[in-house]
């Protein structure tokens, strides 16, 4: 596989994406895990396999600061749906915002997609704050086996 290194800095350069490589997957893997623990997934009820998550072609990108940290990384599906996620400490400073808009920059397409959880009040915000807006709403219903 052919691992780039080529870094995508934010405007403040205190942050940048990196197209993911094979030595990421363990932590992107496990910062899902932890998001899905929250509850404020939508679409995504258990995680499936480490080996069948990296097999699907998605254009990902890790998210690492200036020391080059793994912080998060951000992606965007086929279908244009993009995806981002933080770890804890470097939530609400505005570098999901910066991020997804880059990932953007980087992958431009006529129209974007996101699916945010209404619980999920800082992601709504990110989101709206480049321009999406609200398009449907999902309901779902839980039947206990």
């Amino acid at each position: 596989m052919n691992e780039s290194t080529e870094k995508f800095f934010f405007k403040n350069k205190n942050y940048f994406l990196r197209k993911t490589s094979t030595n990421d997957h363990p932590f992107i893997y496990n910062l899902v895990k932890e998001f899905l623990e929250t509850d404020l997934s939508v679409t995504v009820l258990t995680l499936i396999s480490f080996e069948e998550f990296f097999k699907k072609k998605i254009n990902r990108y890790t998210i690492s600061n200036d020391q080059n940290d793994l912080i998060g990384f951000v992606q965007i599906l086929e279908n244009n749906e993009i995806g981002y996620f933080l770890d804890k400490k470097f939530r609400n400073k505005g570098i999901g915002t910066e991020a997804v808009s880059l990932l953007m920059k980087l992958n431009p397409k006529e129209r974007y997609f996101a699916t945010v959880n209404n619980k999920n009040k800082p992601s709504k915000k990110l989101i709206e704050r480049l321009g999406f807006y609200p398009k449907a709403t999902i309901y779902e219903k839980i039947v206990n086996s």
